[in-house]
């Protein structure tokens, strides 16, 4: 969200879907006015602070859906200098002097997730491939699709970017139709032959040294429950599953068509952001920007929970342990807002 003269217009609608070719979800569409103003509070994230971080305070809100939302604002992780192209104060990042920061989603509904600043997730070895574009965490994509066929496998190529905001994995809808015309036909309703598909392969990086990250199929469909039992005689409730895809309008000028990998993405891989700068860096350094990705292991999920604190009393740690966090449900699926107002001019421009 951009500060305006008080006010600013959200573009609302999202990616169109075909309903006849994608099953209709719900989606969150953000759409309205916000009035803001900018302010300077001082911000501590675990041992790290800053005095007088820049926000944008938001004092109006008329966003479509916003008293539904189980958070109250956003946490800029960009990885420029600048918070803002219009004025010269610092990013979250800058002002902390953070230089790198990894990101870890539960590989399941309701699994607690890590964020750490400063470094990868421990014990979690990262193949890096270099950024590209101005404004987004994004990487070339030369290839996408499962078992031999491939899109986006020769010139110009694509750009995928990872969002942490965006619930599904989204693309071109031309490139994803083509992608999984045939996987759609396969897939039964019931769930009944989900382990049965082929993994979704995502190749990254310029051709030259890419790196191939792979999603079985719990990361591409969604496994969703009728709300009320079945009328067989042990009343279990049926499942139904679906493709976890959506289509997206964006092509860059630079850099082709845009794709999104989001969280479905983000449970298969953990991912380290290196903004390419020292901690002391006065200014960007937009060529050695890296993203990492790690594959997160089934029999041993790292990203449940953050460690304790030395000295943490058995107390906090058996309540911490007892504590339920709420679900994080891929039913309730919505787009980054900053997509929501790219998506469905169709024509190349500056997205990256």
């Amino acid at each position: 969200m951009r500060e305006s003269d008080g006010e600013e217009r959200v573009p609302g609608g999202g990616a169109r879907r075909d309903a006849q070719r994608l099953p209709p979800r719900r989606r969150d569409v953000w759409a309205g006015q916000v009035s803001t103003r900018t302010v300077n509070a001082a911000v501590k994230l675990g041992a790290l602070t800053t005095r007088a971080q820049s926000l944008l305070l938001l004092e109006e809100v008329h966003l479509s859906h916003y008293c539904d939302s189980s958070y109250d604002g956003v946490m800029g992780l960009g990885f420029r200098r600048r918070a803002r192209d219009d004025d010269g104060e610092l990013s979250l990042l800058s002002s902390m002097r953070v230089a790198n920061f990894s990101m870890c989603f539960g590989r399941f509904d309701a699994d607690p997730g890590r964020l750490i600043l400063g470094s990868g997730i421990p014990g979690m070895r990262y193949d890096d491939v270099p950024v590209v574009g101005q404004r987004h965490w994004a990487v070339q994509l030369t290839g996408a699709g499962f078992g031999s066929s491939s899109v986006c496998s020769a010139p110009p190529y694509c750009a995928a970017i990872v969002d942490s905001g965006t619930s599904l994995l989204a693309g071109p809808k031309a490139l994803v139709y083509s992608m999984i015309d045939g996987l759609q036909q396969q897939l039964q309703e019931d769930c009944s032959n989900v382990d049965q598909l082929p993994d979704l392969k995502f190749t990254v990086g310029p051709p030259e040294a890419s790196v191939t990250l792979s999603l079985s199929p719990e990361f591409y469909v969604l496994r969703t429950t009728d709300a009320t039992p079945s009328d067989d005689a042990a009343g279990k409730r049926s499942e139904k599953c679906s493709l976890m895809f959506m289509d997206l309008d964006m092509q860059d000028h630079n850099y082709g068509p845009v794709w999104i990998l989001g969280a479905p993405f983000m449970r298969a891989y953990s991912t380290r952001f290196s903004r390419g700068v020292a901690p002391d860096a006065t200014a960007d350094s937009l060529q050695n920007r890296r993203l990492g990705f790690s594959r997160i292991a089934e029999e041993a999920n790292p990203c449940a929970g953050c460690p304790h604190a030395a000295g943490a009393r058995a107390a906090d740690q058996q309540a911490d342990a007892e504590r339920v966090l709420p679900p994080v449900s891929m039913q309730h699926t919505r787009m980054a807002m900053w997509a929501q107002a790219a998506v469905g001019h169709g024509q190349p421009a500056d997205i990256l």
